[in-house]
């Protein structure tokens, strides 16, 4: 008997295996490629990122440049200028004194972005001449002839040193040229310093958004697909009795786990009508041999006629190891009841 009921639940699983395992890799595919999807979007979503902050910043940097260069010719040109107005007048007067004093003022107030400032007649005698000039001297010199003799302001290739012409308020004689050098390095450094506050600021808030990203990712994709993916894996086992998850939810997920508990309703409808379909055959009713049937938790799920007949016939028997039998009443006994000696 224990042979029969082996070789039918083998048929029936042989039966309904075949599709369950071929819906179940249709749908377990799409669950390990959303997994490694999660880490690609990971990736993508970095890299997107950073490109796109990393050009930002570079075209933001070349912008900040030339606007901080602007800028600097724009007071270079301000400030030579005005002292080479002022200056003119004191070479009028041959006040030499005077001439290093102001110059040496103006250097002072325009500190650090004025670097260093020479003032010469217009014979190139040197009337002032900042400290540490270096070889910013002889660049200064040029610039100053070059002024003197075309009687117009000049500037350096790289702009940052510039040349005025001291001219007589009287007559508009040459009376001698002022230049300046400046430098950029300390803007710079503090838009530098506040580009890498932001850059911090704006490193973390992606950190934190890709956390928040991917913490949402996982709870509403990666783990109710696992989920699913673990009910399909006891509806493999022919474990039908079970709830399918996110049922409720009304985006893709719940469509795919409706689709899946339909398809879950029909396999236990399947089994259970071929089950009795199995049971109520004609080979197991009409046969004279007395049939029994148990499922896995020994309780009787079928015996047919003949079998009924001689459990009747053997009542009293029975009935002295078996209190719990009841003539008529055979389908829903359990036989796990009987002791086991009987047994």
């Amino acid at each position: 008997m224990s042979g029969r009921v082996a070789l039918f639940d083998l048929r029936l699983v042989s039966r309904n295996k075949g599709f369950l395992m071929r819906f179940f890799s249709a749908l377990t595919l799409p669950r390990l490629r959303l997994s490694s999807l999660l880490m690609k979007l990971a990736l993508i979503t970095a890299v997107m990122t950073i490109t796109v902050l990393t050009v930002q910043t570079a075209f933001d940097h070349r912008e900040k440049r030339a606007l901080i260069a602007q800028q600097t010719l724009t007071r270079s040109t301000d400030v030579t200028s005005w002292l080479a107005a002022q200056v003119s007048g004191l070479i009028t007067r041959n006040d030499a004194t005077a001439v290093q004093h102001l110059s040496a003022d103006v250097m002072a107030a325009i500190e650090p972005e004025g670097r260093g400032a020479l003032v010469v007649d217009r014979d190139m005698t040197v009337l002032f001449a900042s400290d540490d000039l270096g070889a910013d001297l002889g660049e200064m010199s040029a610039l100053a002839e070059r002024t003197i003799a075309t009687r117009a302001a000049a500037l350096s290739e790289d702009g940052l040193a510039i040349a005025f012409p001291a001219v007589s308020a009287a007559d508009g004689t040459i009376l001698g040229a002022v230049v300046t050098t400046w430098s950029n390095e300390a803007v710079m450094a503090t838009v530098l310093a506040k580009e890498r506050l932001s850059y911090a600021l704006a490193v973390l808030m992606f950190v934190v958004t890709m956390a928040l990203v991917l913490t949402y990712v996982w709870l509403e994709l990666s783990r109710p697909t696992m989920r699913l993916g673990r009910a399909m894996q006891k509806m493999a086992k022919q474990q039908y009795d079970i709830d399918i998850p996110y049922v409720n939810r009304k985006d893709e997920i719940g469509d795919i786990a409706r689709k899946l508990d339909e398809f879950r309703v029909a396999l236990s409808k399947a089994k259970a009508a071929q089950r009795e379909s199995a049971f109520k055959s004609a080979a197991f009713q009409s046969s004279a041999a007395p049939i029994m049937m148990v499922d896995e938790a020994q309780r009787v799920i079928f015996a047919n006629a003949a079998c009924e007949t001689l459990l009747n016939d053997l009542m009293p028997e029975l009935k002295s190891v078996w209190p719990a039998a009841a003539q008529g009443a055979w389908v829903g006994a359990n036989l796990g009841a009987l002791p086991a000696a009987a047994a």
